[in-house]
């Protein structure tokens, strides 16, 4: 049976997603800085995610803003696992759906907490990882990731799980991590918007000196300030506290 083509509906919902305005706050110039360096290496870029429109203004924003053909997004496999029901079928098929019309890779993986319910975690968490890592060291690429692993439903960020750290440190030498945050949305019938702030690219080497200043704070710590920084002082949650500036 031939494959029914879903590039129409695709394009519909990329259409009907700029219902969900968004405003760029980024005044000092950061992503220039981010574009110089993809002319000679990677970013990481991280985020929060508070709402299940992050996605789609993620997406819209790297289109708009850096770039979507050069992007690897790293995604929770329960999310787009067929298995797992209609919502995770609908999910499945328009992103992949997009990440076919666009030119962006998707990188499944299996969280910590959903481990128990696939018996090939570990080998399929191994081969995205890999993946994960040829993006950071090919030049011009973007490794995009939520380090909450899940959708906080706080209102404020929640422990990363482990592993951007690991990431950032193997690829050191090419990367740079860019924190992108995404402000709790305000809802104005018949739009909905949110501000995306664009936070200060920085090496491995700079936060690794960071943590010699704060010795008691990890690394992905660090790296989570970092974001929460950048977000309202209501809504940094468990990393209210990381903030080092």
């Amino acid at each position: 049976m031939k494959e029914k083509d879903s590039r129409p509906l695709v394009e519909t919902l990329w259409q009907l997603s700029k219902a969900v305005r968004y405003e760029v706050n980024d005044p000092d110039n950061n992503l220039d800085k981010a574009k110089a360096h993809l002319k000679q290496g990677s970013l990481l870029l991280y985020t929060n995610h508070f709402s299940t429109l992050d996605t789609t203004v993620l997406a819209r924003f790297l289109d708009e803003n850096l770039s979507l053909s050069n992007l690897s997004i790293l995604a929770g496999r329960k999310h787009l696992d067929p298995q797992r029901g209609v919502s995770s079928r609908i999910k499945n098929s328009v992103i992949h759906g997009l990440a076919k019309t666009r030119g962006f890779d998707v990188l499944q993986v299996v969280q910590r907490y959903e481990a128990h319910l696939y018996q090939d975690s570990s080998n399929f968490n191994r081969v995205s990882v890999q993946k994960a890592i040829e993006a950071l060291k090919t030049k011009g690429r973007i490794l995009a990731i939520a380090p909450e692993g899940t959708r906080s439903k706080t209102g404020g960020l929640i422990k990363a799980e482990p592993g951007i750290d690991i990431l950032f440190r193997i690829a050191k030498d090419s990367s740079l991590a860019l924190p992108i945050a995404l402000h709790p949305y305000q809802i104005f019938p018949p739009l909905t918007q949110t501000v995306v702030e664009v936070g200060t690219p920085y090496s491995y080497e700079e936060i690794s000196m960071e943590k010699v200043l704060y010795p008691d704070k990890s690394i992905i710590n660090l790296m989570m300030g970092r974001l929460a920084v950048l977000l309202p002082k209501e809504n940094r949650g468990y990393y209210a506290k990381s903030v080092t500036s």
